[in-house]
């Protein structure tokens, strides 16, 4: 999980001080977890470092602006079981990515004609609006 783009000094303080390098943010702004993630680790081994630094869980990746369980899902190669793990620990980070979006987000927009129509979808309550 080592990054490639890590000092060899910081590479070799994982062995010594494990705690503080999954607490540790790379040269991209990522914790160890998210490039774990990222990198589509079995959860044998994403289970070490996030047992090392739970709160992490709570952070949206710096690269992607995914969730940590949306980072672990993404790849042809992803692990399923880590994708479960993660979100099991950190239900709410469903509600991150809703909160994100604004109200409209739930508009969806049709072009008939001349004019463009906006329309609510099914579970907004706003009025239809044409322009």
């Amino acid at each position: 999980i080592i990054s490639d783009r890590q000092p060899m000094d910081q590479n070799l303080n994982l062995y010594y001080d494990w705690k503080r390098w999954t607490r540790t943010r790379d040269v991209d702004g990522r914790f160890p977890l998210f490039t774990a993630a990222a990198r589509c680790l079995k959860w044998s081994h994403m289970k070490q470092i996030f047992s090392s630094n739970m709160p992490v869980v709570n952070e949206i990746d710096v690269l992607t602006g995914l969730p940590l369980f949306m980072l672990a899902a993404t790849g042809p190669t992803s692990d399923i079981e880590s994708v479960y793990n993660l979100l099991k620990e950190c239900p709410s980070a469903i509600n991150i990515i809703n909160n994100r979006h604004d109200k409209s987000s739930t508009r969806r927009t049709r072009k008939r004609g001349g004019r463009v129509e906006v329309v609510q979808s099914r579970n907004a309550k706003m009025p239809k609006v044409m322009y």
